[in-house]
């Protein structure tokens, strides 16, 4: 299986722009391997936060604060 058919498993409307952002942006690669599973789940998750209106930290993957990037506590270690 291809990293896109993995993604479009947990995403099925996922196109090749939101599945590059997910390996680029929600995981990371190139730093470290690419499992399946961990792709699979990375997808699955953002997929479930999109579908509730929430956001995720672009730092550490946890809620963001509404209308915000960051979750409170990475705001915290951000302003320090």
């Amino acid at each position: 299986m291809t990293t896109y058919q993995i993604m479009r498993k947990a995403i099925p409307d996922a196109d090749d722009q939101l599945c590059e952002f997910i390996v680029w942006e929600r995981t990371a690669y190139p730093l470290r391997k690419l499992t399946t599973r961990g792709l699979y789940k990375t997808a699955r998750r953002w997929r479930r936060t999109k579908e509730k209106g929430l956001r995720l930290c672009e730092l550490c993957d946890r809620i963001a604060i509404l209308g915000d990037s960051l979750c409170e506590r990475c705001k915290v270690i951000a302003w320090s």
